[in-house]
């Protein structure tokens, strides 16, 4: 009796493993981690950890890609500094006061 109880258990724990090994999904791509180590502005040895999916790196870049696209584009159209730098030796009208 002991020995068809034992082959019993057996059996039922065969069956359900394979089971619960096919319910539990790998995590997808999208939801692993990135961490990338950034400088501490002012320090030479300080570092700060930050920790995002691809896809928000991806939005972080292109955030930070348009904000530098817009200041150069202000740059280039403002009246005061836009424009092709003077290598004439006098400074760019506006930086420096008046020319």
């Amino acid at each position: 009796m002991r020995r068809i109880a034992m082959g019993a258990a057996a059996l039922a724990v065969m069956t359900i493993l394979p089971a619960m090994a096919q319910e539990t999904p790998a995590p997808a791509a999208d939801t692993k981690l990135i961490c990338r180590r950034t400088p501490e502005i002012g320090s030479l040895a300080k570092f700060h950890r930050e920790c995002y999916t691809r896809a928000e790196w991806a939005r972080i870049a292109s955030s930070q890609r348009n904000g530098a696209n817009r200041l150069v584009e202000d740059l280039r159209t403002r009246p005061d500094g836009g424009g092709e730098p003077d290598f004439n030796n006098r400074p760019a009208p506006g930086i420096f006061g008046p020319n």
